[in-house]
Formats: structure tokens, sequence, C-alpha cells
């Protein structure tokens, strides 16, 4: 849930919070039905809407055998709405994985129920100056109007908290995955990735050239540290693997700090080897080696 003023579902988060399939589903079409009025789509609440609740289904063979069935979540992918069939009263005990309700040939696509976007709570006609229009649509409704969302109103009133574990269990399904990088950001990911191993190149070339009493000091530094220069090395290779992985996994933040800050780190580094011997170094501004010795 998000609040208003927020149509991209990205700022504002009140909350995550889960509520049970029937219910949501009930809001959601009666909230389709309300906005056919306004948007002039042809939506009526289908029959399919009773599956919301526990339903017996009798069948047509000559037994007259009964299944109950109840609207629930598709678990092949968890994205999607699907007629689950059990065997009691209170669609408590499944049936059995030998029974297919898509045998029963039960279309509940006509619910229009869509994941993974971002919905608007109401739906605003447009304004018009047509005298039928503006008898439904009066001073009042303007006032009334963003109140009234069947569907924001019963996710909102059979809300329940998802904390840390319900957001464990969705970390851990196999069906829920990141949100992948952008092809802007993989264009990016892979400007800095370059860059990074092009920097790691002119460092070393770089200290190839270092003065002996320059490499001598910075040596001691190091060791001084309680760090061998091989230490170093490992250090590099494995903040480059580190980078590899969260890109793979999709931590985008960490990937972007890790990423850009070894950047920004490597190119001073680079800087301060390469205008040593002119006395100061600038990048920016701001000054990394001076007269006086290392700023930064």
């Amino acid at each position: 849930m998000y609040g208003k003023r927020n149509n991209q579902c990205s700022r504002k988060s009140l909350g995550m919070y889960y509520a049970t399939v029937g219910n949501f589903v009930k809001g959601y079409t009666r909230q389709k039905d309300a906005n056919s009025e306004f948007t002039d789509d042809d939506y009526d609440v289908p029959d399919e809407i009773e599956y919301t609740d526990c339903t017996a289904y009798y069948g047509d063979d000559d037994g007259g055998s009964i299944v109950y069935l109840q609207l629930g979540c598709n678990g092949y992918g968890g994205k999607a709405i699907a007629i689950k069939a059990y065997e009691d009263a209170y669609c408590n005990t499944p049936m059995g994985s030998n029974f297919s309700t898509n045998n029963l040939g039960i279309d509940i696509s006509d619910l229009g129920v869509k994941f993974e976007t971002c919905t608007d709570c109401v739906s605003w006609p447009a304004q018009s100056d047509d005298d039928a229009n503006a008898a439904d649509v009066d001073d009042n409704f303007w006032a009334t109007h963003a109140y009234d969302s069947p569907m924001c109103g019963a996710a909102w009133n059979t809300k329940e908290k998802c904390g840390r574990k319900c957001q464990r269990a969705i970390r851990k399904s196999s069906t829920v995955t990141k949100e992948g990088f952008t092809p802007l950001g993989k264009f990016f990911l892979f400007l800095f990735s370059v860059s990074g191993l092009f920097l790691i190149l002119a460092v070393h070339s770089q200290r190839k050239r270092m003065a002996t009493e320059d490499a001598l000091a910075e040596e001691n530094i190091i060791k001084r540290a309680g760090i061998q220069m091989k230490h170093v090395v490992f250090g590099m290779l494995g903040l480059i693997l580190c980078i590899v992985i969260l890109m793979a996994l999709k931590f985008k933040r960490v990937t972007w700090t890790l990423l850009i800050g070894s950047n920004i780190c490597l190119f001073s580094y680079w800087a301060s080897l390469r205008f040593r011997k002119e006395g100061k170094v600038e990048v920016g501004g701001f000054k990394l080696y001076g007269d006086t010795g290392p700023i930064a």
C-alpha cells in the first residue's frame, strides 16, 4: 500500500500487507465494475466471483459427485489466481494430486485480476459539460469519491501485516525473483566494470614507474597496518568476485555502491601516482596530494 499522489508505487510506502485471495478478489472486481462507469469499459462482475467462497460443485457424471471449489494462489508461479479443489465444505482438505480442475471447464480469466502492476485506488471520470454527466457527477461526488474505493477499502480493512516471517517466506519462494537491472543500468554496469579494469591496469603501470624511495615508503605504511602486499592483491580479487556475485543476485544498491566506490578509489590512487612528481594532485577541486604530502 502506498500513499496518495504516488501512482507509480515507488514512494510513500505505508507498509507491506497480505490478505486472503477471496477478500482481495471481491474488492478488486467491485473496483473494476465501479471504474467501468467512468472509463467506458465493458465490464460486469462475472459469475465466477462465487468461488471467492468455498462453493460446492456438482459433477456431471451419473453418481453426482461433489467437490468444493475456491479461488487460491497459482502454485506454479504465485503471480496468478487459480481454482482449487477440496474434499470438505470448509475447503480445508485439498483433493488428491490426481484430480485436475482443468477438466471442469471453469474460466476465471474474466475476473481480470492483474499482478505486479501499480493500481490506483480510485478512477476519476473525465469532466464534461454534458447535462447527463453533470447530473451524475455533481459537486458532492468530487468531495466523496476520493474515499470510495472497494479494492483498497477491502485490502485495508482485511489486511494482515507482512512482518519478518512473511517477508522471509517471500524471499525463500523460488517463484519470487528480484527485479533485474534495466537496459540503461546494464550499460552503466558494463561501462563502470570496464573502467575499473582499465584503472587497475593503469595503477599497475604507474606503480612500476614509482621511485624506489616512494615504493619503500608505501610498503612501510602497509606493513605498519599489519598487511602484506599479497593481501592487497587477494583483497582486490575478492572485491571483483564479490561485485560479480552481487550483480548475478541483483542486489542493485550494494552493487552500485561497491562498483562506483571502487572506481573512485582507483582513479584517486592512479592520479596520486601519476601526478606525484608535479607536487600536487587535484580532482574536482579536492586536493589529493600537496606540498606537505598526501591529504587524502
